[in-house]
């Protein structure tokens, strides 16, 4: 164990109320035996593999002690390991970021398809000038069919890529492009998938995690989290039985009109209308109890008719939402003290990718 936790500090630095604080982490039990399993798994010749932990159960931490770790392990076999963190959505590019920046590892962000081209073809493990370990952060996006490693060398070095790759659940799909331009950038490297929500195939059918990255390394479920005081327990609130009448009737009286799917049903106007009405509603009282006002609320909505269709009744009832940001206090001196709400339309095609990392 001894030889993991040489390995398992870090020093964090971040600002709390203005102030830059220096804390001392040390690895939780999970990320010491996932790291142990990894070594396990990579002492059999097994280049790919699933590390399944619960949300919140800090696999990006895990993704940083691990590159120190097996900075080690494979330069005792006079190999040089070269790091990757593959996100699938730029707010995670920059969590990620910002995450290992905060504990002192070199991060280089890969920006575009020309840049990690650029990068893959490079030799080099290490990229700074500085000599200290690094990892890029790169979008899956970025990979392309021309984005392979170089396949002769005109020398003798051994470099080990390894990829970790978050969030290993969702925008892998077997039948797309982006997978197979990531398994065929370096058919050599380590591939661990990091997931809190593996596809399992007796749910999603088509596609099946263990099938694309291999069996699981380590797994650290959602309850041994809760006990651990990692996670909040979610906790489902049925809707008001009103309520639920009323969208059944409201559901019925768009059916009459013919056939329609159960997505365009819930993006409808009449259905939209009174599901805000209710959300809104909830979010004030939710304040209310809390006696909070800065307090927010996220919709995730069934499709992006649907937030398109929610957002256009918001505004209906509170004006044209602008791109202007303001804090709660400065909404109160602007506004006064008043029940006015504001909201973001938050999709992949509607405004900026600035605007969206600000809202």
């Amino acid at each position: 164990m001894a030889f993991i936790l040489q390995f398992g500090l870090a020093y964090v630095e971040e600002e709390i109320d203005g102030v830059n604080v220096i804390q001392k982490h040390i690895m939780r039990y999970p990320q010491i035996f996932a790291t142990k399993a990894i070594k396990a798994s990579l002492d059999k010749s097994i280049k790919k593999g699933i590390i399944w932990h619960t949300q919140g159960s800090g696999k990006t931490a895990l993704a940083y002690y691990n590159v120190k770790f097996l900075t080690d392990y494979y330069q005792k076999k006079n190999i040089i390991p070269k790091f990757y963190f593959v996100v699938d959505r730029l707010d995670l590019a920059n969590q990620a970021t910002s995450e290992f920046g905060m504990r002192g590892l070199i991060v280089k962000r890969v920006n575009s398809r020309s840049e990690f081209l650029t990068d893959i073809k490079t030799i080099s493990a290490l990229q700074n000038s500085t000599g200290e370990p690094e990892i890029s952060v790169i979008n899956i996006q970025k990979f392309t069919e021309e984005s392979t490693v170089e396949k002769v060398l005109d020398y003798d070095l051994n470099i080990q890529r390894i990829y970790f790759i978050d969030e290993a659940h969702r925008s892998y799909n077997p039948k797309g492009n982006y997978l197979i331009n990531l398994l065929k950038s370096d058919e050599n490297a380590i591939k661990i998938a990091l997931t809190g929500t593996p596809l399992l195939k007796e749910v999603a059918k088509d596609y099946d995690s263990k099938a694309i990255f291999g069996d699981y390394i380590h797994k650290y479920y959602y309850n041994k989290s809760i006990a651990d005081g990692y996670t909040l327990r979610l906790i489902r609130e049925g809707i008001n039985t009103q309520y639920k009448l009323q969208m059944q009737d409201i559901m019925d009286e768009i059916l009459k009109k013919g056939t329609i799917s159960k997505s365009d049903i819930f993006a409808h106007p009449k259905f939209a209308e009174p599901m805000l009405e209710y959300i809104l509603t909830d979010l004030k009282a939710f304040r209310k109890t809390h006696q909070d006002d800065s307090l927010g609320a996220m919709v995730v909505c069934d499709s992006s008719d649907q937030a398109k269709a929610l957002f256009a009744e918001f505004e209906k009832i509170y004006g044209t939402q602008t791109q202007d940001y303001l804090s709660v206090a400065e909404e109160k001196a602007k506004y006064g003290n008043n029940d006015s709400l504001k909201a973001s339309l938050i999709l992949h095609d509607i405004n900026d990718k600035e605007y969206r990392k600000k809202m």
